[in-house]
């Protein structure tokens, strides 16, 4: 897929987010990175990204990120809140930024997930779904109402996202 906007990556500051971001702007992709007020913004400043600051939570700071970016962006959603999460950010906040994109016109949208959402439940195994059980029906529900719009997507269901070390 060849990149003509800008990229707007929710969760940027997650490891996984920063290492998007990183390789974005090695591309010479134009990045915005939307994190919450409180987030460490140490990784992502001398990368020279866009930061933009809104709680997925918060549906109207969603929605001002899409306002000021304008329709075609491509979207990345990395947001993850964990398993102790009230409101889950996991569903309720990924389905606030699909519902900005929507509204946005965006280009793409990527969800990461997790192996285990959606159809890929059996694909986990038992005790993961003991574990995570609550955390993947959080993710399948954003799945699902990106499934439903109208938007280009993509969903990529990782077993895990770390943080790789350079030789």
């Amino acid at each position: 897929m060849v990149i003509q906007g800008s990229v707007i990556v929710f969760g940027a500051t997650s490891a996984g987010g920063v290492e998007l971001c990183r390789h974005l702007r090695e591309a010479g992709v134009p990045v915005v990175a939307v994190t919450r007020p409180t987030s460490d913004l140490s990784q992502l400043a001398p990368m020279g990204v866009e930061i933009r600051t809104a709680d997925a939570l918060n549906r109207p700071q969603v929605e001002s990120v899409f306002a000021e970016s304008g329709p075609g962006a491509v979207v990345v959603s990395l947001l993850g809140g964990g398993l102790f999460a009230r409101p889950p950010v996991d569903s309720v906040g990924n389905i606030n930024v699909i519902e900005g994109a929507i509204a946005a016109r965006a280009s793409r949208f990527v969800l990461i997930t997790s192996i285990g959402c959606g159809e890929s439940k059996k694909t986990a195994s038992r005790m993961t779904r003991i574990i995570l059980g609550r955390l993947m029906r959080a993710k399948s529900k954003a799945e699902k109402r990106l499934r439903e719009s109208k938007l280009s997507w993509t969903i990529i269901r990782p077993g895990t996202l770390t943080k790789t070390k350079k030789p």
